[in-house]
């Protein structure tokens, strides 16, 4: 936010109207810091007023998001307002900075592997927390596969890896099966045999977000 000051000044009889300039993105201080801009008057004057008045931080940043309507416009509010660079992002999240630009301004989807940095990253610098839903609905709102609306357990089972930012290599690894059965499961309506129904449930109970299972069961 950047503000501009109008400082009490009576140590000089022609002292004039003063306004202080600076601009602070973040925490820190801006190159422009410190500039004077004087308005004398004709006589002198006795006493000059203090004034400070808040100047939205859009106005001195190019393309800062006034909406959030993408991840990238979020990701890119977020690291504005902690003042950082893209070569700095780059580094939490470990992606490319052509990407970067890419997500931040081209509006495009982050592949499945960067979510969990890029949401990381965002909710650690956010004054309250994001809802859930309205993180899941911007990280997916572009990919047709994930199930907005989950009725089977398949589709259940595909919101859940995806919310949690997992992809089916990383679901087939955790629950000890290959890529194609649980590509099976999500997509062809199978159901695990019992063997591996265990593992499964043990999955979705500690992952599965709660409206999913209030919603209806999940087998």
């Amino acid at each position: 936010m950047a503000r501009i000051s109008w400082r009490d000044n009576a140590e000089s009889e022609a002292a004039s109207r003063c306004i202080l300039f600076w601009y602070r993105p973040g925490n820190r201080t801006d190159s422009r810091a410190g500039q004077n801009l004087y308005f004398c008057q004709d006589s002198p004057c006795e006493y000059i007023y203090h004034l400070t008045v808040e100047i939205p931080k859009e106005i001195f940043i190019d393309d800062y998001p006034e909406k959030i309507e993408t991840l990238g416009d979020l990701l890119r509010k977020t690291r504005l307002d902690q003042g950082l660079e893209i070569k700095e992002l780059q580094k939490s999240i470990g992606a490319f900075e052509g990407s970067i630009v890419n997500w931040e301004c081209q509006g495009t989807q982050p592949k499945i592997k960067y979510l969990r940095p890029i949401v990381e990253f965002i909710d650690t610098h956010q004054p309250e927390p994001i809802p859930r839903k309205k993180i899941w609905g911007l990280c997916f709102s572009e990919n047709p596969t994930y199930p907005s609306d989950p009725k089977s357990f398949g589709e259940k089972l595909r919101a859940t890896r995806m919310q949690n930012f997992m992809t089916i290599k990383d679901l087939a690894q955790k629950l000890g099966v290959n890529e194609c059965t649980v590509a099976r499961w999500e997509s062809k309506g199978s159901h695990p045999n019992p063997d591996k129904l265990e593992r499964v449930e043990a999955f979705l109970t500690a992952h599965c977000s709660e409206a999913l299972v209030k919603k209806s069961p999940i087998f």
